[in-house]
């Protein structure tokens, strides 16, 4: 999503609450996507994968954000929330990622 990079623009800037906000625009955006008729079957299509996949990264870069303003509860539920998406998605590809996810939460 091009929210979810220009919110890692601002965040190098520094300007984390920008950074923020444009994260979870796309997070709400991605979820609203997530629950286009069709998208409720048992097995996940590879757009609906590659989707949950997005979400996850996003919630990821969200709570790097909000780690790094000091909302530690936020980045928790937002890591869990990602690693659940991701586990979903099942992605074989993309273990490192949850690897990475698993890390940050200790």
């Amino acid at each position: 999503c091009s929210l979810t990079a220009i919110s890692r623009v601002y965040q190098r800037r520094g300007d984390i609450s920008k950074a923020i906000g444009l994260s979870r625009q796309a997070l709400r955006i991605q979820r609203a996507a997530s629950r286009q008729p069709g998208q409720g079957s048992a097995v996940l299509t590879n757009d609906a994968k590659d989707l949950r996949y997005q979400m996850a990264q996003t919630l990821y870069l969200l709570a790097t954000l909000q780690e790094n303003i000091g909302d530690l509860d936020s980045s928790i539920s937002c890591l869990c929330e990602a690693l659940a998406l991701h586990q979903e998605a099942c992605v074989g590809n993309h273990l490192v990622d949850e690897a990475m996810i698993l890390n940050k939460l200790g």
